[in-house]
């Protein structure tokens, strides 16, 4: 793949991940530029303690984790959040994935709300 047809394929995954998630969330979720170093995540509009990355191929899982796990840090997020696009899969079928560690501390703290609003 060329790199300009893979930047396109990029910027079309995000474009469609983040009007997926708007749909579903109600949320204004928007593709975010990159900023290099710096760089925050893929999409903007989620709750400020989730940085999310977007890849366009499950092939790029190992460096796409990376990369959000890098940008959570940038953004002073609490949890990496990775989308990775199916192939010929509709998006709400793509994969999503964070490491198991926070994963499982995401979940515990979920469960810790919810338990405080039964009783």
């Amino acid at each position: 793949m060329k790199p300009s047809s893979a930047k396109a394929k990029g910027r079309e995954t995000e474009n469609l991940a983040a009007d997926f998630a708007a749909l579903v969330t109600g949320w204004p979720i928007e593709r975010r530029r990159t900023n290099g170093p710096k760089d925050r995540g893929d999409l903007a509009g989620f709750p400020t303690w989730l940085a999310v990355e977007v890849k366009s191929s499950i092939g790029e899982l190992d460096r796409g984790m990376d990369q959000a796990m890098v940008e959570a840090v940038n953004a002073d997020a609490q949890y990496p959040l990775l989308i990775a696009r199916r192939k010929r899969s509709d998006v709400a079928r793509w994969y999503a994935g964070m490491p198991y560690l926070q994963m499982l501390q995401l979940i515990m703290e979920l469960d810790g709300y919810k338990r405080e609003a039964n009783t």
